[in-house]
């Protein structure tokens, strides 16, 4: 299978920068990926460039497993909008055509061309007519975007690194949206145990199901990969069941979890041995099972923390959330990797400071210890949670709302354990 690299809008329109498709030639790679990403990826596919391994790619030029397929749309480096003998009269791409009639190429469809073999590491004694430019590799004709992250050569453009840090995403109502989910969390906490275990058992299994969509595009599990088809992905379903009885077991206590731990491996074990799938069961497994207890367990700890009494739940709640929002705020906007965590760190013990003249039941107003914990290792949630994901420029909407408890959540209930006897 070719590894399939998107970029601007076609990324944002299939979900995942990155994907290995099915597909014996550049046309068979594309038109799986229009039927996996949908009508809209479909869309800027059709206006957009096509390169391979450094190259301007025909339909028919063969794709392997060494060769990598990038879509290039015009915003990325790709091609112009789409001409306006296409275009109907209110200017709706696609309206001008007579019903019935054939789609036109799309602007990435190339003549054909005499095959290459364009795989890394081929020498110039490849057949074909297409040569590398004098004087350098095929790759230093590439557009800037692949040169700067498609592995094409070694030696002209380095593999770019996976990073740890966050690179936030501020595209939309961020922060209208981090309040909803504030709201929405207290909303439940209000309405007792039950619900909060309910709500944070959807949100767990969101992410959960996002981790194993994202890593099955970035290759972790490999095959065919439908991101809106549960067949083609049939691990997606006990992984988010697994993750969101985590939450709902914590609602009877951490004894409960400990049963539901073996259990959920057990459950998935079953699930993929008496579901045949195109990929390793090992890796399956090992992948679902955790990603589940992951995502589980970060949401689980608010649940756990409701059972000292609701205060407890109130507390790590708060804290967490306002080291996300000093994180945010000043991290999306910062020149360094440090300047957003430090800005969490200080919201969080000004919040502690807070509800510590509260004094709320069942902590009182002794909050060092939960506002240390909160303050050392929140701050490694959102690099694990990079960890899990991949990269930590992909975006991940439903894992960031759990990535600071990742670490921190276990960890605060067991200090709150501990001074609570």
């Amino acid at each position: 299978m070719a590894v399939l690299r998107l970029f601007a809008a076609a990324r944002e329109a299939a979900g995942t920068g990155r994907a290995t498709v099915q597909g014996a030639t550049v046309a068979d790679v594309l038109e799986a990926a229009r039927s996996r990403f949908g009508d809209r990826f479909g869309e800027v596919l059709d206006g957009s460039r096509v390169w391979l391994n450094g190259e301007p790619a025909a339909m028919t030029d063969p794709a392997g497993e060494d060769d990598e397929v990038a879509v290039l749309p015009p915003v990325s480096g790709g091609s112009e909008a789409e001409p306006p003998g296409d275009r109907g009269g209110d200017g709706k791409a696609g309206r001008g055509r007579a019903a019935g009639a054939p789609r036109p190429q799309p602007r990435w469809a190339a003549p054909a061309r005499p095959t290459v073999d364009r795989r890394l590491g081929a020498g110039p004694a490849a057949v074909g007519t297409r040569t590398a430019p004098a004087g350098g590799s095929a790759a230093a004709a590439a557009p800037a975007e692949i040169r700067a992250e498609l592995p094409l050569d070694p030696a002209v453009a380095p593999v770019a690194r996976p990073r740890l840090t966050v690179v936030h995403d501020v595209a939309g109502p961020r922060v209208r949206l981090g309040m909803l989910w504030f709201t929405a969390a207290m909303a439940a906490l209000a309405l007792g145990h039950v619900a909060l275990g309910l709500f944070l058992a959807g949100a767990a299994a969101l992410a959960a199901d996002q981790l194993l969509r994202l890593r099955a595009g970035d290759g972790v599990l490999t095959g065919p990969v439908a991101f809106r088809d549960w067949q083609t992905l049939p691990m997606r379903l006990p992984v988010a069941l697994a993750a969101g009885s985590l939450p709902l077991a914590a609602v009877a206590g951490v004894r409960t979890v400990g049963a539901a731990l073996p259990a959920v491996v057990l459950v998935v074990l079953a699930y993929r041995l008496l579901t045949p799938g195109p990929t390793s069961a090992v890796l399956d497994i090992a992948h679902t099972v955790t990603f589940a207890m992951a995502a589980g367990l970060a949401a689980a700890a608010p649940v756990l923390a409701y059972g000292f009494g609701p205060g407890a739940a109130f507390v790590l709640i708060l804290l967490v959330s306002a080291y996300d929002a000093g994180d945010f705020i000043v991290g999306s906007g910062a020149g360094n990797v440090w300047e957003g965590p430090a800005a969490g760190i200080a919201a969080v013990l000004v919040a502690a400071f807070a509800v510590a003249v509260l004094a709320l039941e069942p902590i009182g107003g002794d909050l060092v210890l939960p506002a240390l914990a909160v303050c050392l290792l929140a701050p490694l949630g959102p690099p694990a949670a990079s960890v899990l994901i991949g990269d930590g420029r992909t975006r991940a909407g439903f894992v960031r709302r759990l990535d600071s408890l990742l670490i921190v959540g276990p960890v605060w209930i067991w200090v709150v354990a501990a001074m609570l006897g």
